[in-house]
């Protein structure tokens, strides 16, 4: 996929390069970006015409507006917002958090010059685990995936089971959890729910947010519910891969599995399992849904609590899940 080349221009040369970083991690689009603190450093370039957009402190980009097509030309400035509807530069307001003017930055990158959207990243892939019975390793594959795939990839990782040791599974400290999560779609509050992510805890490369704290308001979530969360996730966030812990949910809530693009299905040998498995699948799952059955029992996990979830991807379960998505993602 094509990167989208970006300017950043600020004489506070410390600044333009924070922001310059917090793009780079945060931006939903693939970026290149060049960072400059004065007009003529940005003139001299000769990467200076071919930028997608050049965010730029106003003094600065008044001084090469000559030189832009106005579409390209982002200002920050100290006056609000302006939306540059009549061949003026775009106007943000510069003293704002940075994820408020990245969102504007991506809406003006996301348009094409005749005001349709241009399809500048590629939906995101939603990777779903699910059990028809605990005990099979569904929780420590969602884990292990996420960490595996947010070494490549900007990963979340949602638990949408029920209420589970939180204190060695995910991050102790994490502002929120999938209640807080549902609240903001129900609230359709893109602010809340982008906040919550933000602020959410991390374990090794990928982002988690913990499950429900009362296993009772489980089934209180409506699949509608579920659906708009994972559009919100897939379609407009910054994350690449959508992994979700789904334990037991599609036995409540049968229609979340469509929304996965691939399921994971962690299984035992036994005969007591083979039935429970055959129920679930006639219950939950069609022949469409493309599911692999995994086997991962007898294979060793860390021991150390402390350590659990950090040392998870390379042990021999890990690797076994990793060998796995290596497979799925060539």
């Amino acid at each position: 996929m094509k990167k989208q080349l970006l300017a950043v221009c600020d004489e506070d040369a410390a600044y333009a390069a924070r922001f310059a970083d917090y793009i780079s991690r945060h931006s939903r689009f693939p970026v290149e970006i060049h960072v400059f603190s004065g007009a003529e450093a940005f003139l001299a370039d000769p990467a200076a015409p071919k930028m997608d957009a050049v965010i730029a402190e106003e003094r600065i980009g008044r001084a090469v507006a000559e030189h832009l097509p106005s579409d390209r030309l982002i200002l920050l400035g100290p006056d609000p917002a302006e939306d540059g509807t009549s061949g003026e530069p775009v106007r943000i307001f510069k003293y704002q958090k940075a994820e408020g003017i990245l969102t504007a930055v991506e809406a003006r990158l996301s348009m094409d010059p005749g005001g349709g959207l241009l399809a500048l990243r590629p939906s995101s892939q939603v990777i779903g685990v699910c059990s028809p019975a605990g005990g099979c390793g569904c929780t420590v594959f969602a884990l292990a995936a996420a960490q595996i795939l947010g070494s490549r990839f900007p990963t979340v990782l949602l638990s949408l089971d029920l209420p589970g040791p939180s204190g060695i599974l995910y991050p102790e400290g994490a502002e929120g959890d999938l209640a807080d999560l549902i609240f903001a779609v129900r609230e359709g509050s893109h602010e809340i729910l982008s906040g919550l992510l933000q602020s959410a805890g991390a374990v090794g490369n990928c982002t988690v947010l913990p499950p429900l704290r009362r296993a009772q308001e489980l089934p209180e979530i409506a699949e509608e519910e579920w659906r708009a969360l994972i559009r919100i996730l897939r379609e407009e966030s910054r994350f690449e891969r959508v992994i979700l812990d789904l334990g037991i949910l599609p036995l409540i809530c049968p229609g979340v599995t469509a929304l996965c693009d691939r399921i994971y299905l962690p299984v035992r040998s036994d005969a007591v399992f083979r039935e429970k498995e055959r129920i679930f699948r006639e219950a939950c799952l069609t022949d469409a849904e493309p599911v692999r059955r995994v086997e991962l029992s007898g294979l060793r996990i860390p021991e150390e609590e402390g350590r659990f979830a950090e040392e998870l991807p390379w042990s021999e379960l890990g690797q076994k899940v990793r060998a796995l998505l290596e497979e799925e993602e060539t």
